[in-house]
């Protein structure tokens, strides 16, 4: 519980009070667990990499589950149970043979990356999941409506959880709530130009990786999923609002294969509701021609808008097909002169506003006539077109909730559109031969790391975990890679800094409005060495070398090989919740070791505000970064990943699991199931981001991904109750 103590006793007692509602409601651990994963880490303040705060929630969940004992003998058998078994037997063979040295060795490296720790830091993720599924299938046998009404409300919470980071990491939630300019928010949420990519609250992503991509490609879809259950309105749109936080955090990654495998996904997710409906579509397919024709004129449409007269433009045409579908789809017995009149006044209204854009435009320059009339074209256009689609639907019948749906998915596509075509998509796409040609000789190395003539290697992998000690081992030579250790001198203990591109980090809480004063003991090996400080807004990532909004100074040694004190004095206007933490950045820039002794900060008002600055804690309340270089820590790529950890029985287990999760969900579907809805297009975004990218490095996305593997494979036909089930085994006997 050390790894609480920054913000400590608040978790200890949020803790405290999940434990006493688990013990009397065991079935809220399926709201907790998948709401909290997004958000519950604060790795990035107190440096613990191996046990963060949502292993404290999965730890404490299994322990009472399993102290309840609800896993019950009597309930039905699932299927392809042997696999279940297969899987563990595998995995645990490939954990064991890093794991089982810790016995023997008892201290945790300073870099947890380059040891045997690291299979403990990523092993766990499979193992969580591994235990969690048995008691999610029970409830879903037990009591299914209810079961599946709280995992859709984790789900739901989960993404509102996510999208909300994300506008505050991308400083759009600061402008919201800033009230300073009207266009300031907007612009923020709509900045497809920035460099920035997303990181969420995923500490693993201090050395790159697919932790959030992993996240938002494999949960996103079971969202999309619940639109088509039947929900109330209030249920509907807060599923909606999910959707819509993971489609535009999808965006913001401004990840390549990310947008392809959740349009993959959607794809899927046409064609499974389609296979399974393709009774009814054989008497209407060729009616819903015409108002997906429309929705498509719609989406071209608002896209025009918005290239030509801004975000204004675009959220006013968004509007005015909206209120012009719904106004007709309600217009039951109105005459042809007070729908005209309606149309009228929406096309004014929406001419105005576009108008308006037009002329406070930064990328175009219009006089009032050019933009009236450029108004009065779109303004016409995307109202005309509105009518015409609520006329289209309410002659086809189509339910007022599916027209919902369509419209909302056509403003997210007109949002996704925007962003392809932004300078910084361009630039991405521009990059796919040179980042694909980096990608394939990455793989050509990694794939030179197995050990040679080595049947145990062949067979079950180097060990969960080795991949970056691995890299380390063969490349130290030719790379500079992060080196750094607490090691003693004279009975203290010392920092020893090696000179690379990592960054070590300590997130502060600064009064406002203070004068401060920096002070670091450290011994240099040559007078020409340097250690760079900086204080900074930074989350997690940097996306440039030389953010503006930094303080930044360099201590230069006077000797050689003496332990001298240096100071720096600046004056800092704090830290707002709105915006990214104030953090302290020591980089050795040189080319030799430096070591420090000592790192304090002290404020006018007396306080001080570093924690564990003469390491006495080791790295505790400490993290290092990498802000650009992430390839020594990820294979970036799902197979190349699983065959050099857990060898060919790793890989063929995995295939296996596939191939028998997409049987049981045809079978399901041809039994007239709606849940491959959720399951075969999630599992295809994740096989499509595999295949650039490796999600399984990181613990928490890993039992988020194994959660649904287990629950797409052994998903329990929940239209037969447990007790109908009870009932036909009572008959046989």
């Amino acid at each position: 519980m050390a790894s609480v103590h920054v913000f400590a006793p608040v978790p200890l007692v949020l803790l405290g009070l999940y434990l006493g509602v688990l013990a009397y409601y065991p079935k809220a651990w399926l709201v907790a667990v998948p709401a909290l994963l997004p958000i519950l880490d604060l790795s990035l303040w107190t440096g613990n990499l191996l046990y963060n705060e949502y292993d404290i929630l999965l730890s404490a969940t299994l322990a009472v589950l399993y102290w309840r004992k609800d896993v019950e003998e009597q309930l039905p058998s699932p299927p392809y149970r042997w696999l279940y078994w297969v899987l563990l037997a595998a995995f645990s063979a490939s954990f064991l043979q890093n794991v089982w040295p810790l016995f023997q060795d008892t201290v945790q490296p300073d870099d947890i990356y380059q040891g045997n720790w690291n299979s403990l830091r990523l092993g766990k993720g499979f193992f969580y999941a591994w235990l969690l599924w048995p008691f999610m299938r029970r409830e879903l046998l037990v009591s299914p409506e209810r079961s599946q009404r709280l995992l859709a409300t984790g789900i739901v919470a989960s993404l509102w959880v996510f999208g909300l980071l994300v506008l505050w990491e991308r400083h759009v939630l600061g402008a919201l709530l800033s009230f300073h300019d009207r266009y300031e928010a907007l612009s923020a949420f709509l900045d497809f130009a920035s460099t920035y990519r997303i990181t969420g609250w995923f500490t693993d992503m201090h050395v790159g990786g697919e932790a959030v991509d992993g996240y938002l490609v494999s949960l996103t879809p079971l969202a999309v999923y619940l639109l088509t259950r039947p929900l109330r309105p209030l249920a509907f749109n807060a599923v909606l609002l999910a959707v819509g936080a993971g489609f535009y955090a999808i965006i913001v990654t401004f990840t390549r294969t990310t947008i392809a495998s959740f349009s993959l996904s959607m794809l899927v997710t046409l064609i499974v509701f389609l296979v399974g409906r393709r009774q009814t579509l054989k008497k209407t397919g060729t009616a819903l021609a015409a108002p997906l024709l429309l929705l498509a004129v719609g989406l071209f449409g608002l896209v025009l808008g918005f290239k030509m007269a801004g975000y204004q433009a675009l959220l006013v045409g968004l509007l005015a097909v909206v209120a012009a579908t719904l106004c007709t789809y309600y217009a039951v017995g109105w005459g042809w002169v007070w729908q005209v009149l309606a149309g009228l006044a929406l096309a004014g209204l929406a001419a105005w506003g576009i108008s308006d854009s037009a002329l406070e435009s930064k990328w175009h320059t219009y006089t009032e006539a050019e933009a009236l009339r450029l108004a009065v074209l779109l303004a016409v256009a995307q109202v005309g077109l509105g009518l015409l689609l609520g006329r289209t639907a309410r002659k086809l019948a189509i339910a007022l909730k599916n027209l919902q749906v369509a419209l909302i998915f056509v403003g997210l596509f007109a949002l996704l559109a925007i962003g392809m075509s932004s300078e910084r998509f361009e630039e991405r796409f521009a990059q796919v031969g040179n980042d694909l040609s980096t990608r394939e000789q990455h793989w050509q190395q990694m794939l030179s790391f197995r050990t040679p003539d080595s049947l145990s290697s062949l067979l079950i992998g180097e060990g969960i975990g080795t991949i970056p000690s691995l890299f380390y081992q063969n490349t130290l030579l030719t790379r500079r890679l992060p080196d750094f250790h607490v090691a003693e001198d004279s009975g203290q203990p010392v920092l020893l800094l090696g000179p690379s591109d990592m960054t070590l980090i300590q997130k502060l809480i600064l009064p406002p409005h203070q004068h401060y004063q920096l002070t670091v003991t450290a011994r240099f090996k040559s007078i020409s060495e340097s250690l760079g400080l900086r204080v900074c807004k930074k989350h997690i990532l940097f996306s440039d070398h030389y953010p503006p909004s930094c303080l930044d100074t360099a201590f230069k040694p006077a000797q050689a090989d003496r332990w001298e004190t240096f100071h720096w004095e600046f004056d800092h206007a704090g830290h707002s919740l709105l915006d990214w933490p104030t953090t302290l950045i020591i980089h050795n820039s040189g080319v030799l070791p430096v070591a420090i002794r000592a790192v304090a900060l002290d404020g006018s008002n007396g306080e001080h505000y570093i924690r564990n600055g003469q390491f006495a804690d080791k790295l505790q309340s400490w993290l290092w970064t990498i802000d650009f270089d992430h390839l020594p820590w990820h294979s970036k790529q799902l197979f190349i990943h699983l065959w050099l950890e857990q060898g060919w029985v790793g890989v063929g287990v995995f295939v296996v699991l596939v191939v028998l999760v997409c049987r049981r969900q045809l079978g399901l579907l041809a039994k007239g199931e709606t849940v491959p809805l959720a399951f075969l297009p999630a599992l295809a975004a994740v096989l499509l981001e595999g295949l650039t990218g490796t999600m399984l490095d990181a613990p928490r996305v890993s039992t988020q991904i194994y959660l649904i593997l287990f629950a797409a494979l052994q998903w329990p036909e929940v239209d037969r109750p447990l007790k109908q089930a009870k009932r036909q085994r009572l008959t046989r006997r």
